[in-house]
């Protein structure tokens, strides 16, 4: 069996938990907030393809064709669990991504060599109320055809 060659979305949203990026916040690109808000509809929706329509197609090469729904529908019940119903949204902002500060956060631990297969531009970070407890959520997006995407690293 292949190994798992893409990082959970779990570990990606604790990595927004324990690093979001000391980078500067910028005005928020409607663009990116309704993506934002399409991307929580889709996983409300548990709607996988949404999801890999939603994810930027180089990150979606991390996973080979044939095991994509499989692959995806994992991430999507991870991305449940942090972006499910059960919270309150508080806030989301925007953040431009510092490639340096992304690199040296990527990689908890040295336990695995990370790959981002496009460059996150942008960190959209979600601040949200769940059981009592604040708590934050990151998403990486790029552009892909002028459209934002949702980009993930690759577990090399």
């Amino acid at each position: 069996m292949k190994l798992f060659r893409i990082l959970p979305p779990v570990l990606l949203a604790v990595l927004g938990i324990t690093s979001v990026v000391p980078a500067e916040e910028i005005v928020p690109d409607p663009e990116a907030l309704t993506f934002s808000s399409r991307f929580r509809t889709a996983v409300l929706a548990q709607n996988t393809r949404q999801i890999m329509r939603l994810t930027h197609p180089h990150s979606q090469e991390c996973i080979s064709a044939d095991e994509r729904d499989y692959q995806y529908g994992l991430i999507l019940q991870d991305l449940l669990r942090v972006l499910g119903e059960r919270q309150t949204i508080e806030d989301v902002s925007i953040r431009k991504v510092d490639p340096g500060e992304l690199r040296r956060s990527s990689t908890p631990g040295g336990t695995a060599a990370v790959n981002w297969p496009v460059f996150p531009e942008e960190q959209i970070i979600i601040t949200y109320t769940k059981d009592g407890l604040e708590n934050t959520a990151s998403l990486y997006i790029a552009r892909d055809r002028d459209e934002w995407k949702w980009v993930h690293a690759c577990a090399d």
